[in-house]
């Protein structure tokens, strides 16, 4: 139930929230929140480059949502989101990706401590050639006990950008 509430919370921001637009009482504060989240993410993505577990974990809130185009993908507990997570990196592996960068798009407050970053990736080999780019966007909750937290993601792009670089990796 608690996935459900999240899920239709998440659509009903979205659809008042336009792309750019922050509510008026926050406007003063994006800056400052643009600085805490590129802090996030460096270390997010030097979490995902050093392949280390408890520093991956450790970005997440549990429950953990993934919004998908055939609905949401629920991970209850460390164990599960721990074996997603290895996937991942083994599908990076797969495509010879040793390193990520990142733009933020867009930072948005939805709700008291509460952002959507937009986020696109870029994910290179270890000759800093481009494999591929997606667009992302995180649910981050910017006051937990042990700092920002991603609480669900949306990843629009990303299962067929990577498809299309296994295939060119494959051809070559």
């Amino acid at each position: 139930m608690r996935e459900l509430i999240l899920a239709m919370t998440v659509c009903l921001v979205l659809a008042g929230c336009k792309k750019g637009e922050v509510p008026s009482t926050h406007t003063q504060t994006l800056r400052q929140d643009s600085q805490w989240v590129e802090t996030f993410f460096q270390d997010y993505a030097e979490a995902f480059r050093s392949k280390s577990r408890p520093r991956l974990l450790a970005k997440f809130c549990l429950p953990l949502t993934f919004l998908t185009k055939t609905g949401p993908i629920v991970f209850q507990d460390e164990e599960h989101l721990s074996t997603n997570l290895d996937a991942l990196l083994r599908r990076y592996e797969e495509i010879q990706a040793v390193d990520w960068k990142y733009t933020i798009k867009d930072v948005r407050t939805i709700g008291s401590g509460i952002y959507l970053v937009e986020i696109e990736w870029q994910f290179f080999n270890a000759r800093n050639e481009l494999l591929y780019a997606c667009d992302t966007s995180y649910f981050l909750a910017a006051e937990t006990p042990a700092g920002a937290k991603v609480m669900a993601i949306i990843a629009h792009n990303e299962i067929e950008r990577y498809e299309q670089a296994l295939k060119r990796k494959k051809g070559a």
